[in-house]
């Protein structure tokens, strides 16, 4: 007998020796670890906890203070309302950086759902909470001439803006800070330039055409984002 046949047969016979056990009830073992499904609005409101309760809070004073400013000064300071939303489009992206920062994204990485599942989850409940939050404001500083739609507009091009600039930042940096500059830039362009006639109704169609340009870089660059998440976590496996 040669080696290569002695060496088979010592295989085989420690394979045999060796052999694991049958398992016992491995189709209720199975059922026990994979646990119940859970639905897309159930999988939003475990996210909803985790969202920090200052996103909630800094939406709700820009809200208040949008009310204030129209009840106060009326239609005809819009501009204020518009200088007001980037600072609503920094709480949408820092919260995207929140993993990074606090040092959880390899934990978060490692759990049932993917980062980027648990990104778009909570990008999009701040989004939507946010979207009902400008209409709200829309539909308070509309009249006496300016529209709730055109005032709508007026509102939701900064903020489509902040988010323009601020979630890639924030994706190349890691952190939250600079979307707090573009923020400022944004708001502070809008304050300077709100005596220059930008809000006559005649440049409507301007603004109109820059929020639908701002509304697909801002949905590129959610979409750059969730897609950085799933190659982070390729790139620490």
């Amino acid at each position: 007998m040669n080696d290569k046949s002695l060496n088979d047969k010592l295989k085989r016979a420690l394979a045999a020796e060796f052999a694991p056990p049958e398992p016992m009830r491995k189709r209720e073992f199975l059922r026990k670890v994979r646990g119940e499904g859970v639905s897309s609005l159930g999988f939003v409101l475990i996210q909803l906890p985790y969202i920090r309760k200052r996103v909630w809070l800094l939406s709700l004073a820009v809200l208040a203070a949008g009310v204030w400013a129209a009840l106060r000064t009326g239609p005809a300071s819009v501009w204020a309302a518009s200088a007001l939303m980037p600072w609503l489009a920094v709480t949408a992206v820092t919260e995207n950086t929140r993993s990074a920062a606090c040092g959880m994204a390899e934990l978060e990485m490692s759990t049932r759902f993917s980062l980027g599942s648990l990104t778009l989850a909570r990008l999009g409940t701040v989004g939507a909470v946010h979207f009902v939050l400008l209409c709200t404001l829309s539909l308070v500083w509309g009249g006496d001439g300016i529209s709730a739609v055109r005032a709508g507009i007026y509102i939701l091009t900064p903020y489509l803006l902040t988010l323009c600039l601020g979630l890639p930042l924030t994706r190349k940096t890691g952190g939250g800070w600079p979307c707090f500059g573009a923020a400022a830039l944004v708001s502070g362009v809008g304050l300077f330039f709100r005596g220059v006639r930008l809000y006559e109704p005649e440049l409507v169609k301007y603004w109109v055409l820059a929020m639908a340009l701002m509304a697909l870089v801002a949905a590129a660059e959610y979409k750059k984002t969730i897609f950085s998440k799933e190659a982070l976590l390729w790139s620490l496996s």
